[in-house]
C-alpha cells in the first residue's frame, strides 16, 4: 500500500480538508443580503414550523426538501435562542461543509488515491458561486450538492439502500436530480453478483422509496397532498415557463462556468471534459459494457450526461451549475494528479517530497478559493434588515401584503395574506385557472391592506393581462418614493387611512 492510501494519511487528509472549507466558507461571511429566491424558503420554514405544509405557507414549484431543512434550521434556532436566518444559514453553512467532505469521500473512494481526493475537496472549494451560496443562503441546491455526491458515493461503494435514499432526498429539493435515486436501482441490477442483482435493486428501490413516502404521509396527514402533488408535479408539467431557445440555454450554462466561478472556466470546463476521458480509460481496461455498468465509475457516466441532457431543456442560472461542479472537481483533480504523477519521475522525488507536492497544490487551489472569497464578502443583512425597519417604522399592525419581495416579508417577521407571494414562470396563470374569480378575483380577495410592497421580479414574466390587471389594482394605493429599500412601496391614500 502507498503512502497516500495509508488509512492513517487519509484520515489527516479529511481533517485537512474539514478545517480548509471551514476557513473559506467563513471568509465568505454568512451576513450577506436575503436573496428573493432564497426568502421563499425561509419563509416556507417558518410558515411550516407554525404549522402550514409547504406549498401552502407560500408556493413554489420546487420539491419540498430545501423547505423543510429550512424548517429544521428555524426549529434548532428556536430551540437555542438564535434568529430564524441566522440558524438556517448556520445549517446550510454546515451542509456546504459537509458537501466538500463528500467530494472528498467520492474520490478517494472511486480513485482509491488520497492525493486525487485532497485535490478534489481543494477544486471544489475555489469554485466561488457555491461556496457564497453555502454561507449565505440557503441555496436549495446546495443541499442537492450534499445529496447527489452522497449518493454517488454510495453507489460506488455498493450501499445501494443508502444510495437510493441519497439520491431521493436530493430530487425532493430539486426534481430533475431525481435522477441520482434512479441511478441507484439501475446500477444495482447490473453491479451486483450474479444471482444478487434483484435483491440489490430491490435495496435501492426502496432506499428511494422510503423519503418519498415519509413526505408523502406528512402531507396526508397535514391535509396537503393535494397541494403537493400540484406544486411539485402537476405545476411543472402544465404551467412552467421555459424558455424556448436552446441558444439561450446554451449562453446561459456558458455564462454560468466563465462569470459566475471568479476565473475558473476553463478549469471547470477541463474537468466536465475529461470525464469521458475517464470513460476512455475505465473502458480500456474493463472493457465498454462492464465500464457502463459494473464498474465503481459507473454512476458518474450516467449521471452526468443525464443532468446535462436536462440543463439544455430548462437551465434557469448559476446555481442550476452547481450539480456539475462534483464531476469537474473529480475530473480536474485526476489530470492534475496525473501531471504530478509524471513530475514526481522527472525529480525522483521521495515519498516526503511527493506530500509535499500534493500539499503545495492543495494549498493553491483551496487558498486561491480564501483569496476569492474575499472578493465575494458581503455584509449588507445588516443594511438589509435597517431599510426593512424603516419600512415599517410607522405602520404599527397595518396589515401588509408582500407580491415578489419575499426577502422583506422575512426580514420584517410578517405573514402574507395570501400562499402567492409571487407569480414568475406560470403562477399567475395558476391562479387564472384556481382562484374563484381568476387572477382579478384573486387580488379583489386580498382587500385593501395598508401597504403593499412589490419586487421587481413581481412585475417579470407575467401575462400582459394579468399585468394590467395588477397596476389597475395597485392604482388603489399610492406611490411612495421615498420608500427604502429596491422594492416599490404602495401606502393607503389618506382618505382612505381609515377604510
Amino acid at each position: 500500500m502507498t503512502t497516500s492510501e495509508h488509512p492513517r494519511g487519509a484520515l489527516l487528509a479529511g481533517i485537512l480538508v474539514v478545517f480548509a472549507a471551514i476557513a473559506v466558507y467563513a471568509r465568505f461571511g454568512t451576513r450577506a443580503p436575503l436573496l428573493h429566491d432564497d426568502a421563499i424558503f425561509v419563509y416556507g420554514g417558518q410558515e411550516m414550523l407554525h404549522g402550514v405544509p409547504p406549498y401552502l405557507g407560500i408556493f413554489d414549484h420546487k420539491g419540498p426538501g430545501a423547505t423543510m431543512l429550512c424548517c429544521l434550521g428555524a426549529w434548532i434556532g428556536d430551540l437555542v435562542g438564535m434568529d430564524h436566518l441566522d440558524a438556517i444559514r448556520r445549517l446550510f453553512f454546515a451542509i456546504g461543509i459537509g458537501s466538500v467532505i463528500a467530494v472528498f469521500a467520492l474520490a478517494r473512494t472511486l480513485f482509491r488515491s488520497t492525493r486525487v481526493a485532497l485535490l478534489s475537496a481543494a477544486m471544489f472549494l475555489a469554485f466561488a458561486r457555491f461556496g457564497y451560496h453555502a454561507a449565505s443562503g440557503p441555496r436549495p441546491k446546495t443541499a442537492v450538492v450534499l445529496f447527489q455526491t452522497l449518493a454517488l458515493l454510495l453507489m460506488a461503494r455498493r450501499r445501494w439502500f443508502a444510495a437510493g435514499f441519497s439520491g431521493a432526498l436530493a430530487g425532493l429539493v430539486w426534481q430533475p436530480t431525481a435522477i441520482f435515486a434512479l441511478a441507484a436501482p439501475l446500477l444495482a441490477g447490473t453491479a451486483a453478483e450474479p444471482g444478487r442483482s434483484l435483491r440489490s435493486a430491490g435495496k435501492a428501490l426502496f432506499g428511494m422509496s422510503v423519503p418519498v413516502v415519509l413526505v408523502s404521509l406528512y402531507f396526508a396527514a397535514s391535509g396537503a397532498f393535494d397541494a403537493f402533488f400540484e406544486g411539485a408535479v402537476l405545476f411543472n408539467l402544465r404551467y412552467v415557463e421555459r424558455s424556448s431557445s436552446l441558444r439561450y440555454r446554451l449562453f446561459r450554462i456558458g455564462e454560468a462556468i466563465y462569470e459566475s466561478n471568479a476565473g475558473l472556466g476553463f478549469p471547470i470546463l477541463f474537468g466536465l471534459l475529461a470525464i469521458p476521458l475517464l470513460f476512455l480509460w475505465r473502458s480500456r481496461e474493463k472493457g465498454v459494457g462492464p465500464a457502463l455498468l459494473s464498474d465503481r465509475f459507473a454512476c458518474l457516466f450516467w449521471t452526468l450526461p443525464a443532468m446535462l441532457a436536462w440543463s439544455l431543456i430548462d437551465f434557469q442560472g448559476p446555481p442550476d451549475f452547481f450539480v456539475f461542479l462534483p464531476y469537474a472537481a473529480l475530473g480536474f483533480a485526476w489530470t492534475l494528479k496525473r501531471g504530478l504523477d509524471g513530475l514526481e519521475r522527472e525529480l525522483d522525488l521521495q515519498a516526503r517530497g511527493r506530500i509535499g507536492l500534493t500539499l503545495l497544490a492543495f494549498g493553491a487551489l483551496s487558498g486561491g478559493g480564501l483569496y476569492v472569497a474575499g472578493y465575494f464578502h458581503d455584509d449588507g443583512l445588516g443594511e438589509q434588515r435597517v431599510e426593512v425597519t424603516e419600512l415599517f417604522a410607522h405602520e404599527g399592525g397595518a396589515k401588509a401584503f408582500f407580491l415578489g419581495a419575499p426577502e422583506a416579508m422575512v426580514l420584517a417577521g410578517r405573514r402574507n395574506p395570501t400562499r402567492y407571494g409571487f407569480l414568475m414562470r406560470g403562477i399567475d396563470e395558476l391562479i387564472e385557472d384556481t382562484e374563484p374569480g381568476g387572477f382579478a378575483g384573486w387580488l379583489r380577495a386580498l382587500g385593501h391592506p395598508d401597504i403593499v410592497v412589490v419586487g421587481e421580479v413581481a412585475l417579470r414574466s407575467i401575462d400582459a393581462r394579468h399585468l394590467s390587471e395588477l397596476r389597475s389594482w395597485l392604482s388603489g394605493w399610492r406611490l411612495d418614493e421615498e420608500a427604502p429599500g429596491p422594492w416599490l412601496v404602495y401606502r393607503s391614500r389618506p382618505d382612505e387611512a381609515g377604510s
